[in-house]
């Protein structure tokens, strides 16, 4: 999009978070004047911020395999990366804010997002729902599943099961909402205080010897298909 991000010497930094370590200075000079004529609207499932306890680096590098000595670089370098952009782009921006909900959406990119391109953030899950018109079908059902790959403390963070019962609640607090997941992980019983119902995990009632099994297609749809009956009959 035209911007640059340099190190001392002026040249262009290298890809992914390692680069960030020498980042020194960045130029918006060349950045495309169209730009300023379109408007960005940015669906984010999670309202992390940028840095921090419950920033991008702490909370979703170690399930990419970062460790406690990369992580807690990529958070220092994040925040560098943070104060440099509000330097640059004060005159546009009266106010970088690193900790704004949903910046640290994506390794960060909610905030380049918000800050480079003017762009709003909202949940996407609320965004699917107005286009959608989900909201129609929830006055017209009395249980509503949702679910996730793996449900975890990650999930009441605004991702979308969480973002669905939300807007459940809010037409009907009498309406029960069901969770079905491939995996109940640690804190998915939090979930429970957003005002999920029930949470079910198919590893809690299928076992494999192999995790590659769960992963299996065939078998990820007949597991979750005979979850489901269960519950239903019980």
């Amino acid at each position: 999009m035209g911007a640059h991000f340099l190190d001392k010497g002026g040249n262009e930094i290298s890809r992914g978070a390692i680069g960030l370590e020498n980042l020194h200075s960045i130029d918006v000079s060349g950045m495309n004047k169209e730009l300023c004529q379109c408007s960005f609207m940015i669906a984010c499932d999670v309202d992390n911020p940028l840095c921090g306890e419950k920033g991008c680096s702490q909370i979703f590098a170690r399930q990419k395999g970062a460790d406690d000595d990369s992580i807690e670089k990529m958070d220092r370098w994040l925040e560098c990366y943070a104060d440099l952009t509000n330097d640059t782009l004060k005159e546009k921006n009266e106010f970088i804010d690193k900790d704004y909900p949903g910046t640290g959406a994506a390794g960060g990119l909610g905030f380049a997002f918000k800050y480079y391109l003017g762009g709003e953030l909202k949940p996407g899950i609320d965004i699917v729902i107005k286009e959608t018109g989900l909201l129609e079908y929830i006055k017209n059902a009395d249980v509503i599943i949702t679910g996730e790959g793996c449900m975890d403390s990650q999930t009441s963070m605004g991702k979308a099961p969480v973002g669905l019962t939300r807007a459940v609640k809010a037409c009907d607090t009498s309406k029960k909402v069901v969770a079905l997941a491939g995996k109940l992980g640690e804190g998915a019983e939090e979930c429970k205080d957003y005002g999920i119902d029930e949470c079910y995990g198919i590893t809690d009632y299928i076992h494999y010897d192999d995790f590659a099994e769960y992963m299996d297609k065939e078998n990820a749809y007949s597991n979750l298909s005979k979850l489901a009956e269960n519950i239903f009959k019980s």
